[in-house]
């Protein structure tokens, strides 16, 4: 589907700017790489450069984006350079913040 500004992000970038759809109905943007982190921080506990090397250097360079789709998800993405770990503690509710669901916490979400 087309955005308003006539962009389709279902074309996957590539060396000529076009983005191809990894599958059908792909409206996703971020890049293989970057879903694989996503995944990755999202199954646990952690990303580390150690046991992933391919994938650490792409988190130093879309930790913006991922930290983005993150927060979407009501999660902080926690970046150690030192230790070479990436991970998400659980979603934290404060004064300013609402309360994450308990479903983004692999509860059920009693509101339904």
């Amino acid at each position: 589907m087309p955005l308003h500004d006539g962009t389709d992000p279902a074309e996957e970038q590539d060396g000529e700017g076009l983005r191809q759809a990894l599958f059908p109905g792909d409206v996703g943007t971020l890049d293989v790489s970057a879903r694989r982190i996503m995944v990755q921080l999202l199954s646990g506990p952690s990303l580390e450069a150690e046991r992933h090397p391919k994938l650490w250097p792409v988190l130093l360079n879309q930790e913006l984006a991922i930290r983005t789709r993150l927060a979407d998800l009501f999660l902080e993405l926690v970046v150690d350079r030192e230790v070479r770990r990436g991970f998400h503690p659980a979603g934290r509710g404060g004064p300013a913040v609402a309360p994450a669901p308990a479903a983004a916490h692999g509860q059920p979400d009693p509101a339904g």
